[in-house]
């Protein structure tokens, strides 16, 4: 292994001309052992990442079951990792294969320039998922709205220009310039003054602070609901809806919701209203429209089912992200990629590159819709097959 000159790490792409950067060395601070040992997780991360992306987006916008529009702001986090599969994870496995950066300046500042702006569009699509979650819960009523398909199109593309622009200011104001870390052996971006510190805060504490508060309001809501349907059900509901005819036999009759969740446990996602299967049980003036109406509102006022299903495996989407970006991160721009810890920040790199292949297990793990939909999907195309080849 090549002696490591830490203050030489940091290379200016404007300073030196492709054939210049063509034959720097990286790595120099790592042993062989290091670089194939990335490289495999490279090539892994790659087999992995590009068909559990692809898969994902596309058995999530072929279910009716799941297309919603956490759906939509899911399909777009992984349309990012895709791509970052493809472009990014390749160049990097290319690098430590060969030990030198063979591109050229142009395709240098193009694979920093789309990493950055792929991280940041990833964070961006898990912040609208959380903010969507915490409308629907806490104010169901501005969520219809909010969301529609419109809004839905707006967003998307202010996370893509806000994800493709974020680094113009760095680039112009003086913040930070591209260059090559021939350490590290990454194209980046070399930030200057409180460059590094700025991009942490918003690009990063911002978002997940945002996150965490959506999230802990969430709780708040879902916990005194639970609480004001566990009171009602003991005040309002003590036989569970269960009448008696005239005869002594046991009958039940249908509530006018079928989600009402100030009778039931639980809700459901059917908030059609239904009238009731026996008028002789039902009280005078029950199966009017302000009532209908006030059993709608709420039910919207509770999460369902479905959605509560779903709060646990974003929350895990989300804190799989934190654990596997920050260290990376705060490692980069602080003291990690000094010389006597090479290895310690090759590992955590190697660490945010796996977070690009992981939201599908999470999926397959922690949601039966999900799963299902994936199900759906392998017999749709298995179906297909079979056709074809007879």
């Amino acid at each position: 292994m090549a002696k490591c000159f830490y203050n030489n790490s940091h290379l200016i792409l404007s300073s030196v001309s492709d054939e210049e950067l063509g034959a720097i060395q990286l790595f120099h601070c790592h042993a062989e052992s290091h670089l194939s040992f990335s490289l495999a997780l490279c090539v892994i991360f790659i087999i992995l990442g590009i068909p559990g992306n692809v898969i994902t987006i596309v058995a999530l916008a072929c279910d009716k079951k799941v297309r919603n529009v956490t759906a939509v702001f899911i399909i777009n986090l992984h349309i990012s990792n895709l791509l970052t599969c493809i472009i990014i994870l390749p160049l990097s496995a290319s690098a430590f294969a060969k030990n030198h950066w063979t591109y050229g300046k142009a395709m240098c500042i193009a694979y920093a320039y789309i990493r950055f702006t792929l991280a940041i569009c990833s964070i961006l699509s898990i912040l609208a998922i959380s903010v969507t979650r915490f409308i629907l819960v806490c104010f169901p009523f501005s969520y219809i709205k909010i969301y529609n398909r419109r809004n839905v199109s707006i967003i998307l593309l202010l996370i893509w220009v806000t994800a493709l622009t974020i680094y113009t200011p760095y680039y112009f104001v003086g913040l930070g310039s591209f260059g090559l870390d021939s350490n590290q052996g990454f194209c980046t971006v070399i930030y200057e003054k409180y460059g590094g510190i700025l991009y942490l805060c918003f690009g990063y504490v911002l978002p997940i602070t945002i996150m965490i508060l959506c999230y802990i309001k969430i709780w708040w809501a879902v916990t005194k609901i639970k609480r004001k349907t566990q009171n009602k059900n003991l005040t309002s509901c003590p036989s569970n809806n269960v009448t008696h005819n005239l005869n002594g036999t046991r009958s039940t009759s249908r509530p006018i919701l079928n989600s009402d969740s100030s009778c039931q446990g639980d809700n459901t996602s059917n908030n059609s209203a239904v009238p009731p299967s026996n008028e002789a049980n039902t009280p005078k003036g029950r199966n009017t429209v302000e009532e209908i109406f006030q059993a709608t509102k709420r039910r919207l006022k509770g999460p369902t089912k479905r959605d509560k299903r779903l709060l646990p495996m974003i929350m895990a989407i989300i804190i799989a992200f934190s654990f596997v970006q920050l260290p990376a991160m705060i490692g980069r721009l602080l003291i990690l990629d000094k010389p006597k810890y090479p290895l310690t920040m090759m590992m955590l790199q190697m660490i945010s590159f796996s977070d690009y292949c992981i939201n599908p297990i999470i999926y397959v793990f922690m949601s039966t819709e999900y799963r299902q939909a994936y199900i759906k999907l392998f017999r749709t195309v298995i179906i297909k097959l079979r056709r074809n080849l007879n």
